[in-house]
């Protein structure tokens, strides 16, 4: 029985506290010298068992020999003080060979790491670093930094062992996030036995790609429908583009500004157009990329009946109301002819659009450039990255973008069609809006040309009486009023990055506007989509 208890406990520090309490510890009523050869005890030790439920005292051996312990074991537990003898001390003194790992992950954390906008939800942890970099890099950095402070670097591999075991940092980042549903289904088929199961997903599997090739197929006819009439394009946002790009080494620990590239490309006729700004000029969200796309109209199809654009599935960007107001003012505007607007979302994860391939020319031809001292390097960039016919650049200040606030001020955003149904913006796959319906939005929340479409009528109910014709007779206010702030951590950083860029260049750096409190429109770095 006692035996039993004792093991069972396990752990070591409660076994310790066991035998602290089946032991007293007296200080010997008498000490005899026989020889003079030993000092005096100064304790003995009477051991107890529960013997049919009664404490006994028993002889040493007879105590050691039942819990089955050496008396080294038991004397190390009643020898130390009362707070350490219960204690477990194994394996917790430092290593005398260990390594402060103090400087190098100081020196790690010194670059500016980001979150992705794809990783984000499924690996919130995961950060990236520059590109450009490497953990080879990192250490050929860290040893200039040891020897600039006369200090000895260690090895590469530890450097190595620290940055892949303490850290959730990357260097490639997606370009392209994978279908969530497919990646689901594939997951799901690889480990169900259910036959029934597996052809249920295999069906809906089949239905969701022939919807997604469908769409496809529509974009590549597309090309074929040669018409004055008619006007089809396709419209994406490419990755957040640094500067400054500089090849010394303090760059990579200095956060960057970025420019902000959107880019439309038609289907049937002109070269695509970039329409860039920097961060201070404006941000990347639904407001502004529904101007982007208003001006681009505006301005390129006076002429035509019909519009198509198609989209990616980018919600906050593309599928939403903002755009659709803005879209439904267009419609309904005396300076153009279109009486029809049609908007057509990819299937998410199988969105191969034509902007893919010029975002990836421009990539390349930014890889000849080993500096980029500012954004107009970068729009020379875009401009010379195509020979026979070159993109058309547009750049953007911050007095171009109008808000949609006077828009919504004059429609009320149903949750429901008229048919009383709810309205997913998140599920819709085709947007229609007409000339003389000037507050209806036409949906469906499939690719299916057969199925009729559905309405959202947001048009507001004025109790005075006095009811709005059409959006096209409001004027919009500037989204700005000035250039967007950033932070002064940043602005520090790129003052103190202008002894490496040309003098031609300072007045920008220098002119950049700081935000005053935490309450700016500024996006922090880490919200910023990297791809």
């Amino acid at each position: 029985m006692f035996f039993t208890s004792f093991w069972k406990l396990k752990d070591y520090s409660k076994q310790n506290t066991f035998l602290r309490g089946a032991i007293k510890i007296k200080v010997p009523q008498r000490s005899r010298i026989r020889d003079g050869s030993r000092g005096f005890r100064s304790r003995t030790f009477e051991y107890y068992l529960d013997l049919k439920d009664k404490s006994t005292l028993v002889c040493k051996k007879y105590f050691l020999n039942t819990i089955n312990l050496s008396w080294g074991r038991v004397y190390r537990c009643l020898t130390k003080h009362e707070v350490h003898a219960v204690l477990d001390s194994r394996r917790r003194h430092p290593s005398s060979n260990k390594i402060d790992q103090t400087e190098i992950r100081s020196h790690i954390e010194s670059f500016p790491a980001f979150t992705s906008h794809y990783t984000r939800h499924h690996n919130p942890n995961r950060k990236y670093l520059n590109s450009e970099l490497s953990i080879k890099k990192m250490y050929e950095l860290y040893v200039d930094k040891c020897q600039l402070q006369g200090k000895i670097p260690c090895k590469e591999k530890y450097y190595y062992n620290v940055f892949t075991t303490k850290y959730n940092l990357h260097f490639k980042i997606l370009y392209k996030d994978t279908c969530k549903k497919c990646d689901q289904w594939n997951i799901a088929l690889a480990s169900e036995k259910d036959l029934s199961i597996i052809t249920k997903i295999e069906s809906e599997r089949k239905m969701h790609l022939s919807q997604a090739k469908k769409i496809r197929n529509e974009l590549k006819n597309e090309a074929s429908q040669v018409s004055e009439n008619y006007y089809a394009c396709t419209f994406d946002l490419k990755k957040a583009l640094a500067f400054p790009k500089l090849t010394t080494s303090i760059a990579y620990y200095k956060r960057n500004l970025y420019m902000y590239n959107c880019g439309v490309h038609p289907i049937n006729f002109g070269p695509p157009e970039m329409f860039v700004w920097n961060e201070t000029e404006g941000g990347r969200g639904s407001q502004e990329i529904s101007i982007v796309l208003y001006k681009h109209l505006k301005n390129n199809v006076k002429n035509c009946t019909e519009i198509t654009l198609y989209y990616d599935t980018c919600g906050g960007q593309n599928r939403n109301i903002n755009l659709s107001v803005q879209l439904l003012k267009l419609c309904n505007e005396a300076s153009t002819v279109a009486k029809t607007i049609n908007v057509i979302f990819m299937i998410s994860g199988h969105s191969y659009l034509p902007n893919d391939a010029d975002f990836g020319v421009i990539e390349k031809n930014s890889k000849h450039s080993l500096l980029l001292y500012g954004p107009d390097d970068w729009i020379k960039i875009i401009k010379s990255s195509r020979k026979k016919t070159p993109y058309k650049v547009t750049e953007l200040k911050f007095n171009d973008f109008l808000s949609t606030k006077d828009l919504l001020e004059h429609i009320t955003n149903r949750k429901i069609n008229t048919n009383k149904e709810p309205v997913n913006w998140l599920k819709i796959q085709r947007l229609q809006f007409k000339r003389g319906h000037p507050f209806s939005i036409f949906y469906k929340d499939t690719a299916d040309n057969l199925l009729p479409f559905k309405e959202i009528d947001i048009k507001r109910n004025n109790k005075n009486g006095r009811n709005l014709s059409s959006l096209a007779s409001i004027d919009q206010k500037p989204l700005y009023n000035a250039r967007r702030r950033i932070t002064d951590i940043k602005k520090k950083d790129m003052i103190s990055l202008l002894p490496f860029i040309p003098p031609i260049y300072h007045n920008f750096y220098k002119s950049l506007p700081v935000q005053t409190n935490t309450r700016s429109s500024e996006i922090p770095e880490e919200h910023i989509r990297y791809e």
